[in-house]
């Protein structure tokens, strides 16, 4: 076939073709974009629906307030009665409560936080010198605060419910946050 007769051919298309193809095209289209438009609709009311039942429902954060030195740990929501907080000087220990309650001699203790050295110090010093593992909080003129982890066994080894749920706290020890209240002028 050359081209005079391709294009004889194409021009002997009937023009009702080419219209009713124009017009399944553009109704396809068009029904394509109404129902897009339905199902972000209806993502965006679900979506506004569950976030206003989330924030309406929401418990209050487990936290423990450090007065003398102007800092709140927010602990992981899961921590719920099963952590207890004992304050001995200027020392905060926090244990698994279950363990503490059953032996005593095994402690729980998941971390305690205080002003570890006298001196202020960077997070490389402090991760240097430290004898037990840690986390820098912060420093001032005064000292070094940290957030000292347990560095031996803290439960019944003969017992691995207790096992179970130290492992599960202490790895969540990581997502606790914090927030600093006047922490220059209370020290």
């Amino acid at each position: 076939m050359n081209e005079r007769q391709f294009a004889d051919r194409i021009g002997n298309i009937d023009d009702q073709l080419i219209e009713g193809a124009r017009y399944r095209r553009r109704g396809a289209g068009g029904l394509r974009r109404l129902l897009a438009a339905a199902a972000v609709a209806a993502l965006m009311a679900v979506s506004f629906t569950a976030g206003a039942l989330a924030s309406g429902q929401e418990a209050p954060a487990e936290t423990i307030e450090l007065p003398d030195i102007g800092l709140t740990l927010i602990l992981p929501d899961s921590w719920k009665g099963l952590y207890d907080v004992e304050v001995d000087g200027g020392v905060t220990w926090v244990y698994v409560k279950s363990i503490r309650e059953k032996d005593p001699n095994w402690g729980g203790t998941l971390f305690y936080v205080d002003r570890s050295y006298d001196r202020p110090m960077t997070p490389e010093e402090l991760y240097d010198i430290s004898p037990v593992p840690c986390r820098y909080l912060f420093s001032t003129e005064k000292g070094t605060y940290s957030m000292n982890y347990a560095s031996d066994v803290q439960w019944n080894t003969e017992d691995p419910e207790q096992e179970e749920l130290y492992h599960r706290m202490n790895m969540e020890c990581s997502q606790i946050r914090f927030l600093v209240d006047d922490v220059l002028s209370n020290d």
